[in-house]
C-alpha cells in the first residue's frame, strides 16, 4: 500500500495540472518562440536517457532478459515516435513530453503492484496508466481553449503504458508470470 501512494499522488497531480501544462507550453512558446521545441525535446531526450542509464546501472541479475527489455523499451520509444508522428513539431514535441509523462506513471504503477505474483502485475499498472489518460482527457473538455482528445488518452497513452509497463516490470528484480507467460523470461 505504501507504494501504491506516490502512483496516485503522481497521477493526481498529472490529471489536476493538465489544464496548467497547455499555459506553459504558451508561455515558453512566447518567451522563446525559435526554441521552446528543442528545449522539450531535448530535455525529454535527457530524461530518458537518464531513466535507461539508472535502469542499465541496476541490472544485477538476469542480465540478458533485462539488458533486452531495455533494448525492446528503445525500439518500442522510436516506433511511438514514429508511429504518432504528424509532422507539426509543436504537437509532435508535445507527444514526446506525454511520452516521458506517462512512462513516470507507469513506472510508479508497476513498482507499486511489483508484489504480484502472477499477470496482474502488469495489468494492472496497464489499467491504471489507461485510466490516468482517460482522465486527464476527459478534464480537459472542461477547461476553455484545450479539448481532450481520446486519441490521446486512449490511443497514445495506453501505448506509452504498454511499453513502459512491462519494460519496468523486468526492472523490478522479479519476473513476472501468469501460465506461458513470463515477463523477463529468456526463452
Amino acid at each position: 500500500m505504501g507504494r501504491l501512494i506516490p502512483a496516485i499522488a503522481a497521477s493526481l497531480l498529472l490529471v489536476l495540472s493538465s489544464p496548467f501544462i497547455g499555459e506553459l507550453r504558451n508561455l515558453l512558446k512566447a518567451a522563446l518562440p525559435a526554441t521552446w521545441i528543442p528545449l522539450v525535446v531535448g530535455g525529454a531526450a535527457l530524461l530518458m536517457a537518464g531513466a535507461l542509464a539508472v535502469g542499465v546501472a541496476r541490472i544485477r541479475t538476469r542480465r540478458p532478459a533485462r539488458y533486452g527489455a531495455l533494448a525492446l523499451s528503445a525500439l518500442l520509444l522510436v516506433f511511438y515516435v514514429e508511429r504518432f508522428r504528424t509532422g507539426n513539431n509543436e504537437v509532435d514535441a508535445v507527444q514526446l513530453f506525454h511520452f516521458v509523462e506517462y512512462g513516470l506513471i507507469a513506472f510508479l504503477f508497476c513498482r507499486a503492484f511489483a508484489g504480484s505474483a502472477d499477470a496482474a502485475a502488469l495489468v494492472l499498472p496497464l489499467l491504471c496508466g489507461l485510466l490516468v489518460g482517460t482522465l486527464e482527457e476527459w478534464l480537459q473538455w472542461f477547461v476553455p481553449g484545450r479539448t481532450g482528445d481520446i486519441g490521446d488518452g486512449v490511443g497514445q497513452n495506453a501505448t506509452v503504458a504498454q511499453v513502459d509497463v512491462p519494460v519496468v516490470g523486468t526492472q523490478q528484480g522479479k519476473a513476472v508470470s501468469h501460465g506461458s507467460f513470463q515477463a523477463g523470461k529468456t526463452w
